[in-house]
């Protein structure tokens, strides 16, 4: 088994992910956002004070992060976006997403956002990480359904 190696994304690894990006991923960034996949990448990377490129073997497959909410800067937006390799490498990056949940936690009193309800891998791996999950709303400029997740931050419970 490959180990996953977590780094500072560069801008070949965003090319590399945004232009191989899962279509549940592209479907909901449209969806909640109406951007398209790179831009949608690209601005997730510029506005997250923590974020991370997972590999294996040198293959970058998701990038992930948290951003400070545009309400309160207290309150962490995790989100993650993957490319098509994202399902050979899903269980080794599920081991490691936990802690890395716990992490974004400790720097942010709340960390809430949005994931797409008809996304199945993404909703797991959000319940996989400890958040609990609204019922699914209307959600973005299409109203599409989308379940609200949110978790306390460790250092303020």
């Amino acid at each position: 088994m490959s180990e996953v190696k977590f780094s500072k994304p560069t801008a070949e690894d965003i090319l590399a992910v945004g232009g191989d990006m899962r279509e549940s991923d592209k479907l909901e960034v449209l969806l909640s956002s109406a951007s398209e996949p790179m831009q949608s990448l690209e601005w997730s990377v510029a506005v997250s004070r923590l974020v991370w490129v997972a590999k294996v073997d040198g293959d970058p497959f998701v990038i992930f992060g948290v951003g400070e909410s545009t309400l309160a800067s207290t309150t962490g937006r995790p989100w993650a976006l993957a490319s098509t390799n994202f399902s050979k490498y899903r269980r080794e990056f599920a081991r490691w997403s936990r802690p890395v949940v716990s992490l974004m936690s400790q720097e942010y009193e709340h960390l809430e956002n949005w994931v797409l309800a008809s996304n199945i891998t993404s909703v797991r791996w959000v319940r996989s990480c400890g958040f609990t999950l609204d019922p699914a709303e209307p959600h973005g400029p299409a109203g599409a359904l989308f379940h609200r997740f949110h978790l306390r931050g460790y250092l303020y419970v």
